[in-house]
């Protein structure tokens, strides 16, 4: 892009005040003073113009910031001529010309060149305007469109409810990295890394789009960790949707209660605008028993597994005659453990057999259960009440087999305690569901959380707590990831417990670590909390 040439004439050949006039309508006489202003930028958004002033011409130079968001004037692509002679030190507004771009905005600024030559001065008026569409704020095209459910809490007993509070979520809003409106659908949004993240408190899940064009914070407009109150507990099911879950102790859709509000408050933010758009939305969470799913499959298998009809969820665990193997290698009826006894667990730390303390023995008591039965290769069964942990080799995590998905895992290869040191293989070869009246029992490993049952690499729900830290191998940690992730996020101290649980049993469970579960939005600190206090009586 060029600048345009114009004459400036101070007087006429009469030796009277001339009027300004373009080059071609003027023809020079020995008064008269020719200046060049010339700005070098091909950018597709630039225009160079004039005007007429009181004083004279004045050059423009348009910026079109829809085009060119950010523009910035460069002083050294401004060259200025007098008479054919070239200035390059010519002043800006009486001082040296800036040596760094200067921002454009809309509504103008107006420059004064002065260029010295001979010991006379010669001024140029520069006036650069940057202009943009008038933008509209961010607006709802449309809100939540699916409505809340009940889902069985499968580690305790109790139905609970749960929103997926995104589908249906669409914002339209001026986007500055794509120069254009734009229609954000959050349907099946799936959280790109750890962008989306919930705080440590769990009172809101926060989202900044990676390119920073905006930020969606979603929030329970109730009362946060209330005994009395219902709230909403965020979580990231694996199917990539955000769900809120009514979670408190006084707070499940139940019996005698007919149904639960859950009201969510969104705040959609214009990162580049500061502009700011809210709404609620109330999801009613009815109790219906024909109605329910398994809460397990919202951070679990991805899916919703509707149940039957039942007074409520099943407590996770395994029946009476299942083996649990001590730490000499011996096996004992889980029914028959001591909080004293020792057993065998695997270190995903240094990928090895450890000898541990039991952190967790739990005797759940009698009822009609459903339990999912498993048969491997080598002749082994596995009989799981409600759900239970069971380490895939094929997936290298643990799986959470219930009654209802343990036939989508037949083929797969679990891993089974070998007396010699190191680990068989065995497949899933047959996997069904049967009801039976019969005790249901739960044990777990200090530190390492898990236990070998039937000789098979096991680990008590909830799912969400034991396969957050990243692999690096099978049945290995990355352990230079997690130091990582210590230095990024931190540790819990015992004294953020200290009012729940002894200091022993915060080492046992490795309650510094959940410091960085929480920090990624795997689950929250209240999440913690409600697990204490309905486990803390089977804590040794």
């Amino acid at each position: 892009m060029n600048g345009k040439t114009y004459v400036y004439s101070y007087k006429n050949s009469s030796d009277t005040v001339d009027s300004f006039k373009t080059e071609s309508a003027y023809v020079p006489n020995k008064y008269s003073d020719i200046i060049t202003v010339t700005y070098s930028d091909t950018a597709d958004g630039l225009e160079a113009g004039k005007s007429y002033g009181t004083d004279g011409w004045v050059y423009e130079l348009n910026v079109d910031l829809d085009k060119l968001s950010g523009y910035a004037l460069d002083f050294s692509r401004l060259s200025m001529t007098v008479n054919g002679v070239q200035v390059t030190d010519f002043m800006v507004n009486g001082i040296a010309k800036p040596t760094s771009p200067v921002a454009v905005t809309a509504g103008g600024t107006t420059y004064t060149l002065t260029a010295t030559i001979d010991g006379k001065e010669y001024t140029a008026t520069y006036k650069v305007t940057g202009t943009e569409t008038s933008k509209e704020s961010p607006s709802k095209i449309s809100g939540p469109t699916t409505a809340g459910f009940g889902v069985a809490k499968s580690y305790g007993g109790d139905w609970s409810g749960a929103a997926d509070v995104l589908t249906g979520v669409k914002v339209k809003y001026w986007s500055v990295a794509e120069n254009k409106y734009v229609e954000f659908d959050f349907s099946n949004f799936t959280v790109p890394g750890n962008a989306g993240k919930l705080n440590g408190t769990n009172s809101y899940w926060e989202y900044t789009h990676t390119n920073n064009d905006f930020t969606l914070k979603v929030t329970n407009t109730v009362a946060i960790h209330s005994g009395k109150s219902v709230y909403g507990m965020p979580i990231r099911g694996t199917d990539g949707k955000l769900y809120f879950t009514i979670s408190s102790t006084n707070g499940y859709v139940g019996s005698g209660t007919t149904s639960r509000a859950i009201t969510m408050q969104y705040e959609f933010t214009d990162n580049n605008g500061g502009e700011k758009l809210t709404f609620t939305h109330t999801f009613n969470i009815s109790y219906d028993k024909t109605n329910q799913y398994s809460y397990s499959d919202l951070s679990g298998s991805g899916k919703l597994t509707k149940l039957e009809e039942s007074s409520g969820g099943t407590n996770p665990c395994f029946t009476p005659d299942t083996l649990i193997t001590l730490a000499d290698g011996s096996q004992k009826r889980i029914d028959e453990l001591l909080p004293t006894d020792k057993i065998l667990a695997w270190d995903f730390f240094t990928g090895t057999y450890v000898e541990k303390k039991i952190s967790l023995l739990v005797n759940h008591g009698e009822a009609l259960n459903r339990i999912a039965n498993m048969r491997f290769s080598d002749g082994t069964t596995l009989r799981i009440v409600g759900e239970h942990g069971v380490f895939d080799y094929d997936l290298n995590k643990f799986v959470y087999i219930t009654p209802d998905n343990v036939k989508d895992y037949i083929n797969h290869k679990f891993v089974k305690y070998n007396a010699n040191g190191g680990y068989d293989l065995v497949t899933l070869v047959d996997g069904y569901s049967t009801e039976e009246y019969c005790g249901s029992y739960s044990v777990s490993s200090a530190e390492t959380s898990n236990a070998f049952a039937s000789g098979l690499l096991t680990v008590a729900p909830p799912e969400d707590f034991y396969n957050w830290i990243e692999m690096d191998g099978k049945l290995h940690y990355d352990v230079e990831q997690f130091q990582k992730d210590v230095e990024t996020y931190g540790l819990y101290t015992y004294e953020d417990f200290a009012d729940y649980v002894t200091y022993e049993q915060f080492e046992a469970w490795n309650g510094a670590y959940l410091k960085i579960a929480v920090e990624k939005g795997y689950f929250s600190f209240d999440y913690i909390l409600e697990l204490i206090e309905m486990y803390k009586s089977w804590m040794p």
